[in-house]
């Protein structure tokens, strides 16, 4: 079967949404949501792109729902940290051993390839997530803070103006750009993810400053940007993705 393939965004009431869009012998449009969250639409061979992006408007609620489900789903199937010494767990796409350590002083430090928490008492759990929650939380507003910065440099030539930046987890894209209100989401994952690769995503939002769609445009500023984007991106896993 023939099937010629666009990857393309459309903008919702709650950001960019990228599906794959499918031209084959369909009678109807048909809406896909995939186990990792993607959207995929096939529609007939002449339907205009319009038409497409009109029906994903009126299918938002139903496609977060089924994300949302989705991603609780991906959460059953991942071990839960027991956050116990020796145990591995990612940060910056480096598969790090926790230590535990027991110390009236608290504190969540790296230290080579070990990330160490010190807490008053090893057995509390509870304690140990916090400590842990809160590290990993200041970790993502200080790099992606500073990469936000360095991005900006190369786009401010063209004129974009500097983002509103938030962090909060969402189920299936790794950022978000809202150009009317210049704010750029990224994902809370990203976290566990290479550098090289959260790199991308800010780079992949910045570019929306200037093209709204997948254009091939778009793929080219990316390009100029990062000309390894592909390599960055296929390092993208939700296989790092901990719950904590």
């Amino acid at each position: 079967m023939n099937v010629k393939k666009e990857y393309r965004e459309v903008r919702l009431s709650t950001g960019s949404l990228p599906y794959t869009l499918e031209r084959k012998k369909v009678k109807n449009m048909i809406l896909r949501i995939k186990l990792d969250g993607s959207v995929w639409v096939s529609v007939p061979k002449r339907v205009p792109v319009y038409e497409v992006e009109r029906f994903l408007r009126k299918e938002e609620e139903y496609i977060q729902r089924r994300q949302q489900y989705y991603e609780r789903e991906r959460e059953k199937k991942r071990p839960p940290l027991r956050l116990v010494d020796g145990e591995q767990i990612y940060y910056l796409g480096r598969l790090m051993t926790l230590r535990i350590r027991e110390w009236p002083l608290e504190a969540v430090w790296i230290e080579g390839e070990e990330l160490c928490i010190q807490v008053s008492d090893s057995e509390n759990l509870e304690r140990k997530k916090e400590l842990l929650q809160n590290w990993y939380r200041d970790e993502m507003q200080s790099i992606f803070s500073e990469l936000v910065g360095q991005v900006y440099q190369r786009f401010e030539p063209y004129g974009v103006e500097y983002p509103v930046v938030k962090i909060r987890s969402m189920t299936s894209r790794w950022g978000s750009c809202t150009p009317q209100k210049k704010k750029i989401t990224l994902n809370s994952y990203l976290i566990f993810q290479p550098l090289p690769s959260i790199e991308y995503v800010i780079v992949h939002e910045f570019a929306h400053f200037i093209h709204l769609n997948h254009s091939k445009d778009f793929w080219n500023m990316v390009e100029q940007m990062l000309p390894d984007y592909k390599m960055r991106k296929r390092e993208l896993s939700l296989d790092r993705v901990q719950g904590i």
